[in-house]
């Protein structure tokens, strides 16, 4: 609640839009750091999700926006969508879990 990204009131907690806005741009961190390592075929589908959670909080907004250009030119991903990359169909998590 320091930061702003969490507010309080009558024993319940929501993200504040601050807090939505971090949150979101934390998972399309992980989803386009996922994303480029399975694309580049540095790791399996099945092993991206570790590194990227140990990568994304280290990712700048300049980095990225260079992942959504490198995957949207040569993979035509389109980076409007990437925060929904791991639903029921998604071949990094089945069935949008670990």
């Amino acid at each position: 609640m320091e930061k702003g990204l969490v507010s309080a009131q009558d024993g319940r907690f929501a993200l504040t839009d601050l807090g939505a806005e971090e949150g979101l741009f934390v998972v399309k961190s992980h989803r386009l750091w996922e994303h480029y390592l399975y694309y580049r075929a540095i790791l399996d589908a099945d092993h991206v999700d570790r590194p990227a959670d140990e990568v994304e909080h280290l990712l700048t907004p300049e980095i990225i926006a260079e992942l959504e250009d490198i995957l949207q030119r040569e993979q035509g991903l389109d980076p409007a969508r990437i925060v929904n990359i791991h639903g029921t169909g998604s071949h990094y998590r089945r069935g949008g879990r670990e």
